[in-house]
């Protein structure tokens, strides 16, 4: 026999074993655990098994123990937090181990390491919790739902959706600086879409406006309207300028509302034309009133120039003006069912009227001085 022959082929197979070992560490422990989730089908025995084999020294490094408990005992069981956690282990312990099992997914792409499994179970877990984070915080149980959100962050850092659930929760709890940091976050994502962009911008927006920096509201507004034209944003500062009389600046915010109002939901649209029907009253009594100002120096017994006379004239007319748009959006408001929207348009008329036959005449009777 030819001995050394025989001893290289000894020398081999042992090479082999032992880089077998190095590779797929076996223990009784991990051996069992996987007959009684297989065989068995006894997840309990499986899972006890499995833990003794997860805190083993032999399975320190290898991933294939953590990834069995997340694939085989808690996501039968739909445990997704346990399951989050060994994936995460896996990833840890060793992304690049062969799967004991290589997956072939539609289309015929293989897995074949722990990695590659993992990044496709992850996102098939995201949406496990999110979703029951979501019933969870429907169901009064916010404390769990903001933990199951943070996990799902966790799982996929790069979903912006887990972003903004947490940043409107987080608003809506009061907590409106983590509110702007977890926004912050999401924005520094790469790849965000045009409608996440919006939508962040539209949060944070909400939140100054919160704050009381109006200003800075109205930036982000911009912003998000910058982006794709958002209604939202464009009704916002409609309506934060009409509520601090910045009429005119209403008005062209109006407009860009009826222009782009396909993307108004129609319950909606008679609140928009009372609004915009407030703007331009507010324009017109603006002008009204600086009209009644030289009317009242005239009954105190002040004298005043044609000049003066010509302004109050003038603004008289823009009021008009003003306050007749004004009534033909309080009427197509009435047509949209808007509450108080006919009453606004018949004062509208009055005042109109009295402007015609007591005010105007009144200037025009009176002789100004050289």
């Amino acid at each position: 026999m030819n001995y050394k022959f025989q001893y290289i082929v000894f020398t081999v197979c042992m090479l082999l074993l032992w880089n077998c070992s190095t590779t797929t560490v076996s223990s009784i422990e991990f051996r069992s655990a996987k007959t009684s989730a297989r065989s068995e089908k006894n997840l309990k025995k499986a899972e006890d098994w499995g833990l003794k084999a997860f805190e083993m020294e032999i399975h320190s490094t290898d991933a294939a123990v953590p990834y069995f408990l997340a694939i085989e005992i808690y996501k039968p069981q739909k445990r997704w937090n346990d399951m989050a956690e060994m994936l995460a282990e896996a990833m840890k312990r060793n992304p690049e181990q062969l799967l004991e099992r290589p997956i072939t997914l539609d289309g015929g792409k293989q897995l074949t390491t722990i990695k590659d499994a993992v990044e496709v179970y992850n996102t098939q877990l995201w949406v496990n919790l999110y979703n029951d984070a979501l019933t969870l915080y429907e169901g009064g149980n916010q404390k769990k739902a903001m933990e199951q959100f943070n996990l799902a962050l966790k799982v996929d850092p790069m979903n912006a959706q887990t972003y903004i659930v947490l940043a409107k929760f987080n608003k809506e709890n009061g907590n409106l600086e983590e509110s702007k940091k977890i926004l912050e976050d999401a924005y520094s994502l790469t790849g965000l879409d045009v409608d996440t962009k919006t939508e962040l911008l539209l949060i944070k927006a909400e939140i100054y406006k919160e704050e009381g920096n109006i200003n800075e509201a109205i930036n982000y507004y911009e912003l998000a309207y910058n982006e794709n034209n958002s209604i939202t944003s464009i009704l916002a500062i409609l309506e934060i300028n009409l509520v601090g009389e910045n009429y005119l600046e209403a008005i062209a915010w109006g407009t860009k509302a009826m222009e782009n109002r396909a993307q108004l939901d129609r319950s909606y649209l008679g609140h928009l034309l009372y609004n915009i029907g407030l703007a331009y009253r507010g324009a017109g009594s603006t002008y009204y009133d600086k009209a009644a100002d030289i009317i009242n120096q005239i009954n105190e017994g002040k004298e005043i120039q044609l000049v003066t006379k010509t302004e109050g004239i003038n603004n008289l007319k823009l009021s008009k003006e003003n306050f007749s748009t004004a009534r033909e959006y309080f009427l197509d408001a009435e047509v949209e069912d808007m509450e108080g929207a006919g009453a606004r348009a018949k004062k509208m008329k009055d005042i109109i009227k009295e402007i015609n036959k007591v005010y105007i005449p009144f200037f025009e009777n009176y002789n100004p001085i050289d």
